[in-house]
């Protein structure tokens, strides 16, 4: 079970890979405990043998009984699940078709669970709930997105785990890659650490070092973020507004070692106010 943005900034639950009534029962339970409008995207279950048609049934039952607020489906057997729903339970000829009569339908306050077997194909469903007017700052999520109206093999970038992975070879290809080149030139730049003279004479040795290499690693960081995050996550911000925030607090303890020549750098009371600063409004935070 994934958690998504989509279009106009709705919430949708994907739980499209399998089902059963159990499982659609469970996610129900998940999506009834929401706020907002509550709709429940429904596509067949498969492999249930002769209990198919009264487990259609009893899912649109129990879809209603929970209070949602609207069914959608899909599938010839999704038909009785709407028939035992009964108001606001829509069947729709094709994934597309519920899609369009779908997103004009979301808003903010808006979450969806969308739940069928891996047959009923409805990763396309969730493909075009979240296609969105593509920005250059959606990177490669959303094209995969995109290309899932062609081939939808392509769904499996929607995978936390897969994007967590190639986010990481990303950084580390960066690091190798700039790495060099960054130590290069802060040495040509003479960009180095300050040594105080009053200190052990080991400590002597350090001094020149190359300095402001945090600047690599949010590099790395944030073009690994926008290229493989899921941009319509509010959270991916928030982390990666506060990382950057605390790099700037390093870097102006750098900048005060490095051009003032201050080998104290930025005082201990100062780094932990500020970074106070950052951290606790994000505390105090408490997300819709």
């Amino acid at each position: 079970m994934a958690w998504r943005g989509s279009h106009r900034c709705s919430l949708i639950i994907d739980d499209s890979y399998n089902a059963n009534p159990t499982s659609v029962k469970a996610a129900i339970d998940i999506l009834a405990g929401l706020k907002g409008r509550r709709i429940l995207v429904l596509g067949d279950m498969g492999e249930l043998g002769e209990w198919e048609q009264d487990s259609h049934r009893e899912v649109g039952t129990y879809a209603r009984e929970q209070g949602l607020d609207a069914l959608y489906a899909v599938g010839r057997l999704s038909a009785l699940a709407v028939e035992s729903f009964g108001a606001n339970g829509l069947l729709f000829g094709s994934r597309a078709d519920l899609v369009d009569a779908l997103r004009p339908e979301l808003d903010a306050t808006t979450r969806v669970l969308v739940k069928g077997s891996r047959s009923a194909g409805m990763e396309e469903v969730v493909a075009g709930l979240q296609i969105t007017t593509i920005r250059p700052t959606d990177m490669l999520l959303l094209l995969t997105q995109y290309l899932q109206q062609f081939y939808t093999g392509f769904s499996v970038f929607q995978y936390l785990t897969l994007r967590g992975i190639l986010g990481v070879l990303t950084a580390l290809g960066l690091a190798l890659f700039l790495g060099p080149w960054m130590i290069r030139t802060l040495s040509f730049r003479q960009i180095g650490q300050s040594v105080r003279n009053d200190g052990p004479q080991s400590h002597l040795s350090k001094a020149g070092t190359p300095t402001m290499g945090g600047a690599l690693i949010l590099v790395a960081i944030g073009v690994s973020t926008l290229l493989w995050a899921d941009l319509s996550n509010l959270y991916v911000w928030v982390v990666l507004g506060v990382t950057f925030a605390f790099g700037a607090v390093g870097w102006v303890d750098d900048y005060r070692k490095v051009v003032e020549k201050n080998s104290r750098g930025l005082p201990s009371r100062w780094k932990y106010f500020w970074r106070c600063c950052t951290w606790l409004p994000i505390r105090q935070w408490k997300p819709h």
